[in-house]
């Protein structure tokens, strides 16, 4: 429209400012041309002479067919023009306009995949469970092993927990070396053993931790730790690391692989359940190598 604008004011004669209009919106001029300027459709517009009425060329391809034309049937004119210019060559069209590329519909994407829900008993983590027991008519039914940080039950017995037992799952069920982490809500030792000394409905806390195996080589040095052992139990409590063996197994242990204060022996050379052998393998000095089985109690 620009274009079509500047031709036409150009233009001193109104009445045929259109045509140069509309020569300038068929195609684009050379301006660098100070002869008349023509466009492919046969229009002219001569800059000097305004005067001049402006007289259509024909155009210098004649379509003869219908349809789709292809480059065989375009004829050109070959009749010279008012001007004597020379005709413009045959417009060059293609034979066969392609068609586009069918769009290729994208690939769904796959869906992703949900991590499944796995729980630590699937995992062997180390976990705690609620259990409920009535008391009115019946014992506990557990041998407990009281230490000041912890009570560890040393022997299962007929009476509410085994009743509990019969219905509860297998990963759920109470089981020996298990630890009472709370008793009706309460944490502290002296306070659990209170609460278990009554009558009625009890809700207990059990944990159960993950043993480790440990391989202590003693080279000619003594165990290095003081050891709580009670007869007719089925652990024995570390009450302290003063050297020896335990503390270069410790030196180049992982922190939490190494032996500290108030974990149990749950076995040593493979001897579980009979506290009395257990020390004895502690105890010889012909073994040269301990391979024990530690537990760690609740919040320790």
């Amino acid at each position: 429209l620009a274009c079509a604008h500047a031709q036409a004011r150009d233009c001193e004669r109104p009445r045929i400012w259109w045509r140069a209009a509309l020569s300038a919106m068929a195609c684009c001029y050379d301006t660098e041309a100070t002869g008349p300027r023509r466009s492919i459709f046969g229009c002219c517009a001569a800059e000097e002479d305004k005067g001049t009425e402006f007289t259509p060329i024909p155009v210098t391809a004649v379509f003869q067919t219908s349809g789709p034309v292809s480059q065989d049937e375009v004829v050109p004119n070959t009749e010279p023009d008012s001007f004597g210019d020379p005709v413009l060559p045959p417009l060059a069209l293609p034979s066969r306009i392609p068609e586009p590329a069918p769009r290729q519909a994208k690939e769904p994407k796959p869906p992703e995949e949900v991590p499944e829900q796995t729980s630590a008993v699937d995992e062997g983590r180390a976990f705690s469970f609620d259990f409920a027991v009535d008391l009115a008519d019946s014992e506990l039914g557990m041998k407990l092993y009281v230490m000041p940080t912890s009570i560890t039950i040393s022997q299962l017995k007929p009476g509410a927990v085994a009743r509990y037992n019969a219905a509860a799952s297998p990963a759920y069920q109470v089981r020996q070396n298990d630890f009472i982490e709370a008793v009706n809500g309460r944490t502290a030792v002296t306070e659990m053993i209170e609460g278990l000394k009554c009558k009625g409905q009890m809700t207990l806390r059990v944990h159960r931790a993950v043993p480790w195996n440990v391989t202590i080589s003693r080279n000619g040095q003594i165990l290095g730790c003081r050891i709580n052992a009670m007869p007719g139990h089925s652990v024995i409590y570390v009450n302290e690391v003063m050297g020896g063996a335990t503390l270069a197994y410790n030196q180049q242990a992982r922190d939490d692989l190494r032996i500290k204060v108030n974990d149990c022996f749950v076995a040593v050379n493979g001897i579980s359940g009979d506290v009395d052998k257990m020390v004895f393998e502690c105890q010889d000095a012909k073994k040269l190598d301990l391979r024990l089985t530690v537990a760690r109690p609740p919040n320790t």
